[in-house]
């Protein structure tokens, strides 16, 4: 296989690890943890209910089919509502219809490893809400209205079944998508008491089960489960999905504890049981103060403990002083883990239960100041944002690639454009300024010494330069609603998914969709040399390459002929002959470019719009189970070669135990 397509495989092994060896650290351990941004909690949208029949429906304000979209560090302006839908039913595996699911549909990964991807990948969050809607008495649910897309994620909740996430969803521009069945099963029980040190029953202790691929010290993830113990202490989860978790209970007056790694099949004959006796909790407390004895206000201190397969944590903010106390602790050993804005975030070890005056001085950060304005006339620009980015080491010849930081802040109605900005450690850095109605700006590299503030940056911003072009289709007709999207030329094909969640550029990525006549103009580009990604949900995904945009002047990138490629469909069986239910099918060429699919309940699937050339086919199981290593066997046994033709279909059926 490709090294690219190796590194998209073991990526699932890797995560595995890598959870197991988070959850598994030991407080006397020695390098800073530092928490990633959490995935965000699905947010519902208002159902609305419309003819035929009563089909619970979900609607979502789409982006404007001919306006360009604002560059990638600013939201996007709202527009018309697009005419399409998607469509699907919740079922049981008898094909009977089950009511009142709540049924999500999202931009972000809800349940399992796919969380951890997309940590793992650098890949913030879309931004963009979630929506939810909940089916009827015949199983069925519409949402409308909705940005096309091939990659949502569709999930489907109910409480007397386990939860069921579809990936690789596509909605199409017009018309209606049809979702894959959400075939609803019974899963795994859990169950067990929860008892104080003295083996009296603790009621209503809160128990929360989480995704184990949860890569960060934040617990929740948005697959959650809660129940209550009773009034003995007798807690159950009735229908829990295969996949690792962690489950935590909690109660007033009590430690936290939470419980590792606890593995479920997904099988509804699957019996577990999980058992707390809880102590009575402990404190942490003290005082956080900067180089000048000053307190720190508003810096989170997380508390962390632990063990073999057991843990503890808790969490407060700091006062006006600096003071803070952490309750609900077991006793031992803990990790502290101290975030305040404008100083460096901070490890202490080995603060044990019950040291509750602990004084701990954390560094104050570097700071960054100075003025945004309009080279044009030389007035200040009221509102802007801006990110930092660390410069990596340039080798000589190559381009200078600069990795995203979580120092970044929103100006608005600043009358001289005056911006300052707290937090950034020490090291090179370059600093990305954006404003509506200018080009993104990124400054020359600079050094940031820790405790200094450097002489204030003077930033100007320009209307920079624009790239347009058509896009038609192989009988010359134009293409309307297509994407374009303007990236960094020097990013090789195949790879640019992996790094663009990871690093900047100095180029500037915007997005614009064609016209009617298949027009697009992307304006605002920082000058530099780019290239044009064009997609559309009925054709092949092409790129327009080298393209030099200068200040002040419009780049023409011509007519753009897009293909609908050709289509790869078949069966997928496992070793036993029988149909590979819920698959997934990697399609992938010598430059590591993976073209994904799913199989149907009949381990159908169908991959479409592929350009003509030679692949690697093959297939795996998914790794709700947990056997991670058990996809990666199936992906290097079951490939064949294929060469996909333009307009036509190549059947291939693939078997688990080739």
């Amino acid at each position: 296989m490709r090294p690219s397509v190796v590194l998209l495989l073991v990526l699932l092994a890797i995560v595995a690890f890598v959870t197991y060896f988070f959850v598994m650290q030991k407080p006397d351990g020695g390098a800073n943890v530092v928490a990633p941004t959490p995935v965000d909690k699905p947010v519902a949208a208002t159902p609305k209910v419309e003819d035929p029949g009563p089909v619970a429906v979900a609607d979502h304000a789409a982006k404007p089919v001919d306006a360009v979209e604002i560059d990638d560090d600013e939201n996007q302006v709202e527009g018309a509502k697009l005419s399409n839908s998607l469509s699907g039913v919740v079922v049981d595996e008898h094909n009977g219809a089950i009511a009142n699911a709540k049924v999500t549909l999202s931009r972000d990964a809800l349940m399992g490893e796919a969380i951890s991807i997309q940590w793992f990948t650098g890949k913030e969050s879309s931004g963009v809400p979630a929506l939810t809607t909940t089916s009827d008495d015949k199983g069925r649910f519409v949402f409308r209205g909705i940005e096309p897309s091939r990659e949502y994620f569709l999930m489907a909740d109910h409480p007397d079944y386990s939860q069921i996430q579809e990936d690789l969803v596509a909605v199409s521009k017009n018309g209606d998508s049809r979702a894959p069945d959400l075939v609803l099963r019974a899963g795994s029980h859990l169950a067990g008491t929860v008892v104080d040190i003295n083996g009296d029953p603790v009621p209503n202790a809160r128990l929360d089960l989480d995704s184990a691929y949860m890569m960060s010290v934040e617990s929740a993830s948005p697959d959650r489960l809660t129940v209550k113990a009773d009034g003995t202490g007798h807690y159950e989860f009735k229908s829990v999905a295969g996949g690792a978790r962690n489950l935590t209970c909690s109660a007033d007056g009590y430690g936290l504890q939470i419980h590792h790694n606890v593995n479920f099949k997904g099988d509804p004959t699957e019996q577990l049981e999980e058992n707390f006796r809880l102590t009575i909790g402990h404190p942490v407390g003290g005082r956080v103060f900067g180089p000048d004895n000053e307190g720190i206000k508003g810096c989170k201190v997380t508390a962390l403990n632990y063990g073999n397969n057991t843990s503890s944590r808790g969490e407060a903010i700091t006062d006006d002083d600096g003071a803070f106390l952490i309750n609900g602790l077991e006793a031992g050993a803990y990790i502290l883990m101290l975030e305040g804005k404008g100083y460096r975030q901070l490890r202490q070890n080995r603060v044990q239960a019950d040291e509750v005056s602990l004084q701990i001085e954390m560094i104050r950060q570097g700071k960054l100041s100075g003025h945004v304005f309009a080279i044009a006339n030389n007035e200040p620009i009221k509102t802007f944002h801006c990110a930092l980015l660390r410069v990596n080491s340039q080798t000589q010849g190559q381009q200078a690639m600069y990795e995203t930081t979580a120092v970044k802040d929103k100006f608005e109605a600043v009358a001289d454009g005056s911006f300052n900005l707290v937090g950034v450690d020490a090291g090179t850095y370059a600093l990305k300024v954006t404003a509506k109605d200018y080009a993104a700006r990124l400054t020359d590299n600079f050094i940031v010494v820790d405790g200094q503030q450097m002489p204030p940056l003077s930033i100007g911003l320009s209307q920079g330069g624009s790239i347009r072009g058509r896009v038609v289709d192989s009988t010359g007709a134009p293409v309307s609603g297509a994407a374009v999207i303007s990236k960094d030329s020097e990013y090789e094909e195949g790879y640019e998914d992996f790094v663009d969640g990871l690093v900047a550029t100095r180029t500037t990525v915007r997005k614009a969709k064609t016209n009617a006549d298949g027009l697009f103009e992307i304006k605002l580009l920082n000058p530099g040399r780019y290239k044009v990604q064009i997609e559309h949900m009925n054709f092949t995904t092409t790129a327009v390459k080298n393209l030099v945009v200068t200040e002040g002047k419009q780049t023409d990138a011509g007519q753009t002929t897009l293909k609908v490629g050709g289509t790869v469909s078949g069966r997928v069986t496992d070793q036993a002959g029988k149909p590979l239910s819920r698959g997934s099918v990697r399609l992938y060429n010598a430059e590591g470019k993976v073209y994904p699919g799913r199989t149907d309940t009949e381990g159908r699937y169908v991959i479409e719009h592929i350009p003509p050339g030679p692949y690697t086919l093959g297939a795996a199981r998914t790794a709700a189970s947990g056997d991670v290593f058990g996809g990666i066997i199936d992906q290097a046994a079951s490939e064949i070669q294929i060469t996909v033709i333009e307009g036509q279909i190549s059947n291939r059926d693939i078997n688990l135990g080739n």
